[in-house]
């Protein structure tokens, strides 16, 4: 993996975790992450969705949660509500069925688990924890692979 490779899905996994943020931040704290598609945070929503799935589709395992995460994006909570809903699930449990079946970070499926525990108190923050989880992962996944990397620039 190229040094620009690195930056670019380090900012993609970045722009994940602080998309909800910046949301919370200016918009207040809504239902879901949904629910931001019908204020000025929309072009960031999409943005943010569209560079996480764009990122995800180049991981072979991830393709479904791509492909759910980019249809949910597509489908407006606000036009299509009950299929923008069922796409949202759909996306978090692929995204859980791949963090199960890794072989990485088995720990890590605890916490995403963990992030269902705050559905009863607010949506909103589940998803933005069980975001911030996925962003984790896979930056662990990445300093893995660098680390791996470098490794192997040592012994040539």
């Amino acid at each position: 993996m190229t040094r620009t490779e690195l930056t670019l899905r380090t900012a993609a996994i970045a722009l994940a975790v602080i998309s909800p943020i910046i949301c919370i931040w200016s918009q207040g704290l809504m239902f879901s992450y949904s629910q931001y598609w019908s204020t000025p945070m929309q072009p960031l929503f999409i943005t943010a969705n569209a560079i996480t799935a764009y990122y995800f589709f180049d991981l072979e395992k991830w393709k479904m949660p791509a492909f759910m995460l980019l249809l949910l994006t597509a489908f407006s909570v606000e036009s299509y509500s009950t299929l923008h809903n069922v796409l949202a699930v759909a996306f978090f449990i692929t995204s859980l069925v791949v963090l199960a079946k890794s072989n990485h970070f088995k720990w890590i499926v605890y916490a995403y688990l963990a992030s269902l525990g705050m559905l009863w108190y607010n949506m909103m923050i589940a998803e933005t924890l069980a975001i911030t989880v996925l962003a984790l992962y896979h930056g662990l996944v990445l300093y893995k692979i660098k680390r791996i990397q470098k490794q192997k620039q040592i012994q040539i």
